[in-house]
């Protein structure tokens, strides 16, 4: 079941915070720069992630993953990796991996943490 929350997701004290990310290593805009700034934690574990994976095989193999971290005694990022390349020129989105990614962490977290996006 879904339900619409107005207000600040940055404001949010327990659950699951999914936001999009690249496969590149860049926090730079939107959502994903507010949760690196507020969370000092959020992009060194990003960015290991990435770098863990060699350039030619990131596609294939982060593209469509989940990396969650906690960031807080009750509170997770969930780095949906949807977004291969970045700009503002057009909407870079995979938006199936990004629906999948949401129905996914709605089975995983059912019952158990609710999850903002």
């Amino acid at each position: 079941m879904s339900k619409i929350i107005e207000g600040n997701i940055l404001n949010v004290n327990d659950g699951i915070l999914l936001h999009q990310v690249n496969c590149l290593g860049t926090m730079g805009a939107g959502v994903a720069l507010d949760l690196r700034k507020k969370y000092s934690n959020l992009y060194p574990e990003y960015v290991k992630r990435v770098k863990s994976i060699p350039e030619k095989e990131r596609k294939d193999k982060l593209l469509g993953s989940i990396q969650l971290i906690k960031v807080a005694p009750n509170l997770f990022v969930g780095n949906s990796f949807t977004q291969y390349y970045t700009g503002t020129d057009k909407n870079y989105t995979y938006e199936d991996f990004l629906i999948s990614n949401i129905e996914m962490m709605s089975t995983l977290a059912y019952g158990k943490y609710t999850i903002y996006v």
